[in-house]
């Protein structure tokens, strides 16, 4: 009842005979106050108190330390009860929703202390002083000393995996884990080695939040992506490399004609816009001719015999490859013949005879 000479003054009648716990809140329900307490004012035990109330969220594998945080008379050695921990779901209900008990020396707490412990579910643990541990310091004979609740909750560690590629071009697909319920998660890139200006658009109307988008990048080179998962304050990452390679363009040169059937090649180049491409490899092929150095960016060619021929400069940088061709061709060298080598004439006119291998041929005297 309330007082109505003190308003702030109320009175209650409570069943039982040793301890009272009362919840007091506004009348919205948006914040509350435990008090708890003992009629019995010269009961002996003393469960002390916690030097913080504040809700603790921990990862899996991360503990509590109970002892860096308790003060009061769990450090008195001159103890005149039995001290123990009681882990619960509700401490208005500490019998009810008794979960265990644990040691009153215990260093720290683990999700693996509390009995079948799980991940998300909400505990509170409470320092007990009484005739016995845990729940046994209730006795209906005896009082007993029992801590404010400090709210302890463990949330599950995320392990994400990211798997590598690499595509020609500047467009790729990252691999990340999918994204557990309640999750969330998102990329980051570390640019390659000495690129200071590297950024990355996502594309085709993916995100940076989805595990697996679509992504465009400033860059050629090696690319170390990190998926990130977060649940609550508990994160997890894993990164991989997507290699953007740049896809050659050489070029075979002008075509040419020589007389003969050898050839050396001056005018082909490697791949230069926007950039060479270091560690690409080069190979000239063509049907009915033989390479000095097929590898080489100058090689002699040798045909068969007189004719125009095809050839092809690829050059490859990984999986990646691009080609030009030039053509050669090879004429013959005329060799023309005089009949007779030596003449004699009467006189001061002379026919002269030549023959010439191929009848095309123009030549003078």
């Amino acid at each position: 009842t309330r007082d109505s000479l003190s308003p702030s003054t109320y009175s209650f009648t409570h069943g039982s005979a040793l301890e009272y716990a009362l919840t007091v809140s506004d009348t919205r329900g948006c914040s509350s106050v435990n008090i708890a307490g003992y009629f019995a004012c010269n009961c002996p035990y003393n469960a002390g108190t916690f030097a913080d109330y504040t809700p603790h969220i921990m990862c899996t594998g991360q503990t509590y330390n109970v002892g860096d945080i308790t003060v009061g008379h769990r450090d008195d050695n001159n103890h005149v009860g039995v001290f123990s921990y009681i882990v619960c779901t509700n401490p208005n209900d500490i019998q009810g929703t008794f979960v265990c008990d644990l040691d009153g020396d215990i260093p720290s707490i683990a999700l693996g202390s509390i009995s079948n412990g799980h991940e998300g579910e909400q505990y509170y643990l409470v320092a007990v002083e009484g005739v016995g541990r845990g729940l046994n310091a209730w006795s209906p004979t005896h009082c007993r000393s029992v801590s404010q609740a400090v709210p302890l909750m463990w949330k599950i560690s995320p392990s994400p995996t990211a798997a590598p590629a690499e595509t020609c071009g500047k467009v790729i697909q990252l691999q990340g884990s999918p994204i557990p319920n309640g999750m969330s998660g998102y990329w980051t890139a570390t640019a390659p080695d000495g690129v200071t200006n590297y950024s990355y658009t996502t594309i085709e109307n993916t995100t940076n939040i989805m595990n697996n988008p679509r992504v465009l990048s400033s860059h050629y080179g090696q690319v170390t992506f990190t998926w990130h998962v977060v649940n609550a304050e508990c994160t997890g990452e894993a990164s991989a490399i997507y290699n953007f390679r740049q896809v050659p363009s050489p070029e075979a040169g002008p075509d040419i004609t020589v007389c003969g059937v050898t050839a050396e090649i001056t005018g082909a180049s490697p791949t230069t816009v926007p950039s060479s491409i270091q560690g690409s490899s080069l190979q000239w092929t063509g049907l009915g001719v033989v390479m000095s150095d097929a590898n080489s960016i100058q090689p002699f060619v040798t045909a068969n015999s007189v004719g125009t021929y095809v050839l092809t400069l690829t050059e490859r940088n990984g999986e990646c490859a691009g080609s030009d061709n030039m053509t050669i061709t090879f004429i013959s060298v005329p060799s023309p013949t005089t009949t007779p080598n030596v003449d004699t004439v009467c006189g001061q006119v002379a026919e002269l005879q030549v023959n010439n291998t191929n009848p095309y041929n123009e030549g003078r005297w």
